[in-house]
């Protein structure tokens, strides 16, 4: 992707740690000479153990090329099952997890999507104040023999300016950065 703050190109891929897999990045201003990717997301703690990053699905939000939104493809090793969460940056450097667990989980028994979960790249603004991303599902599990395998596409819809929010159950303050 050609990041027009930074005047260079940036590539997202798979990387290494820990016998895990994160997202890594490298950066080039010409597109012809890159430097080795380095790690810039991993799971936290609490998933490390089972769970893989298998895709990024790195986008800008819709109208505002300084928000950088991640929707990484989460592969549970475990329940072999995956689900989209979300990692945020300023600088397109930096990322972090975008708390409250996936955005995305595979849908209901019998669903084109019920056993795992991909987004795809892009976020879009809607109509009615919504922007979508497509992503595609598959009605077996990631690893499941693929014999009688279905899947299909949608689109997953948020309020405009509503991927994720906090919940307080009393008094609370926070901020963010300017959107």
């Amino acid at each position: 992707d050609w990041n027009p703050q930074r005047q260079s190109y940036v590539w997202y891929s798979r990387g290494w740690s820990w016998d895990r897999r994160t997202i890594a990045r490298a950066e080039s201003p010409d597109f012809f000479d890159w430097p080795l990717p380095e790690s810039v997301l991993t799971m936290p703690p609490e998933n490390f153990a089972m769970t893989d990053i298998y895709t990024n699905g790195k986008v800008t939000y819709p109208g505002d090329p300084t928000t950088h939104i991640m929707f990484p493809t989460l592969y549970d090793r475990a329940l072999d099952t995956t689900t989209v969460a979300v990692a945020t940056s300023s600088d397109d450097i930096a990322w972090d997890w975008v708390p409250g667990g996936p955005v995305l989980k595979p849908g209901i028994d019998g669903a084109f999507d019920s056993g795992c979960v991909f987004a795809c790249k892009g976020l879009v603004d809607l109509p009615g104040a919504q922007i979508g991303m497509a992503y595609t599902g598959y009605n077996l599990p990631h690893k499941y023999p693929r014999e009688q395998l279905q899947s299909g596409s949608a689109l997953a819809l948020w309020p405009r300016g509503r991927i994720a929010g906090l919940a307080a159950d009393g008094d609370g303050e926070f901020s963010t950065p300017p959107l």
